[in-house]
């Protein structure tokens, strides 16, 4: 599947939305939706997007790895949770001065999914499985040395 502009504008403004019903920086939020660019990458990436901080601007790819054997709904969960990290794990934690590192924007990416998975909707089950997966992430992995 093709991500078109229309698709990453969708995402976006269901992202607004929970930030605001969660109560983050109204002027932060109100920024983000003026300024931010959006921006359709041509070609086949791993993940879904990147972000620049200064002017705000998502770069969106236009297809992903990650989505090849997902359905309907599971891509349309892959790819807002996606955007629920870049636009505001990334760009508004660096505008609020929070930690828009990896942690940092995991952490607000798993609020956003947490969040959905309470609201009543079809999808809260699967939002419920997408917060659990994104959490363990970021528990670390045991190293395993090999014993000569």
């Amino acid at each position: 599947m093709k991500i078109r502009l229309e698709d990453i504008s969708k995402w976006k403004d269901d992202s607004q939305r929970v930030a605001r019903e969660l109560s983050l920086d109204k002027e932060i939020i109100d920024c983000l939706e003026r300024e931010t660019e959006l921006v359709i990458v041509p070609g086949h990436y791993r993940n879904l997007g990147v972000v620049n901080f200064t002017p705000p601007k998502l770069f969106a790819h236009e297809q992903t790895e990650g989505t090849k054997c997902l359905d309907g709904s599971r891509r349309d969960i892959f790819h807002q949770s996606e955007i629920d990290r870049l636009l505001f794990g990334e760009l508004y934690n660096f505008y609020a001065e929070l930690p828009d590192d990896f942690s940092g924007a995991r952490k607000t990416q798993i609020q956003f999914a947490e969040y959905r998975a309470n609201e009543n909707n079809v999808f809260s089950r699967e939002w419920k499985i997408k917060a659990k997966k994104l959490s363990e992430s970021l528990i670390p992995k045991p190293v395993r040395y090999k014993v000569a």
